[in-house]
């Protein structure tokens, strides 16, 4: 039994930790997993028994690597191929076209995310899924509105998609084992952590977040901000923080391999997106117990904290919400149990074995759960 995983890059975002997730957890099953990208980049410390199981295709652009894909499909014939975001779907479409491929493609997004690209990238994008996505044996589609928005965007009614959510949790999560990371503020009992996370791009909404917060802070003085991770709009930010004259309260310490720690140390996170796939970081928050506040965006984040049942959904994007948001939650006592009891229904062991229901994986994962 064979099993290959499609994905672009393993660079830090969401798509590339579900890739990450499943690679480890079927060859923790004992099945013969390999992890296919098409640019040798990562974000990840990976051990080497990870490592081996990675094949980089070496293109610069996605489209390269069509022939080298279809290529390795037909040599290889793997029992089955999954590709865990929306340009490596098109690719691995393409890839397989005539061959006997046994293919899953997940949407890991919203038609949202489209909203800023030229109307030619639209109509090719579209063009492409209505004609490559009826013949995957299933689309997995990580929220409602990303399984809504596929059928609204293409006109297509696709019975072949489901609903699943992401299996962001590779395992179970020991809090005794997370280390406080070596920044002051974790170390002032008087503080009070607001942590942000995820790429510096405009769907992120941070500036949102830095002014919400800069009008929180104006009635709590001990509050901080923190937002990690990397990208475009990572400069626009420190210039805002700047023109807000809050340099002194909001840091940026980019990537970090202790993302856990900056989770269980603060004391709220906040996901600020006009729209999420999933939302992956408000699970990680979770898992350790951190109280989470989210826009009501298109997208995952309704569906992961209940409809607002185990965490503050916010429903508008406007700066003052979010102050309101943040005072509000900071006043309550948090449920801690709750919160890590939901984050755990998103783990890859609950998660994985429902990806490859009526696949020829199923019945291998049945017998070792």
């Amino acid at each position: 039994m064979k099993v290959f995983i499609i994905s672009p890059s393993l660079c830090g975002g969401g798509a590339e930790r579900v890739a990450l997730n499943l690679l480890q957890n079927l060859l923790a099953k004992k099945i013969n997993a390999f992890l296919f990208t098409f640019i040798d980049q990562t974000d990840y410390k990976l051990p080497k028994k990870i490592k081996s199981k990675i094949v980089c295709l070496n293109a610069r652009r996605s489209f390269f690597c069509i022939l080298k894909l279809r290529k390795i499909l037909k040599n290889e014939k793997p029992s089955v191929t999954i590709s865990v975001i929306r340009q490596s779907n098109i690719v691995l479409g393409l890839a397989s076209k005539n061959l006997q491929c046994f293919k899953i493609f997940r949407e890991a997004n919203p038609f949202d995310n489209m909203r800023n690209k030229n109307w030619l990238i639209k109509f090719f994008t579209i063009k492409l899924v209505q004609n490559l996505y009826p013949e995957a044996k299933k689309i997995i589609c990580n929220s409602i509105d990303t399984q809504r928005s596929l059928k609204k965007f293409t006109g297509l009614n696709f019975i072949n998609s489901t609903v699943i959510g992401n299996p962001v949790l590779a395992s179970k999560i020991n809090l005794k084992t997370i280390k406080k990371p070596n920044e002051p503020w974790f170390r002032n009992s008087k503080i009070k952590v607001i942590l942000g996370a995820g790429r510096f791009v405009a769907q992120k909404n941070f500036a949102s977040l830095i002014k919400g917060f800069s009008l929180a802070l104006k009635t709590n003085k001990y509050l901080r901000l923190i937002i990690i991770g990397k990208g475009p709009e990572q400069q626009n930010c420190k210039k805002l923080v700047l023109q807000m004259n809050i340099k002194n309260f909001v840091k940026f310490p980019g990537f970090t391999n202790n993302f856990f720690g900056y989770m269980k140390y603060s004391r709220l996170f906040v996901l600020s997106s006009l729209w999420e796939g999933f939302g992956n970081v408000m699970i990680e928050a979770m898992a350790v117990g951190t109280p989470v506040i989210a826009t009501n965006c298109p997208g995952g984040p309704k569906e992961i904290l209940g409809n607002g049942k185990v965490g503050h959904l916010i429903n508008n994007f406007h700066p003052k919400a979010i102050s309101k948001a943040i005072k509000n939650q900071l006043s309550k006592k948090k449920n801690k149990k709750l919160i890590i009891k939901r984050a755990n229904m998103y783990s890859a062991s609950e998660i994985i074995p429902k990806y490859f229901q009526n696949t020829p994986l199923e019945k291998i994962l049945l017998k070792q759960s």
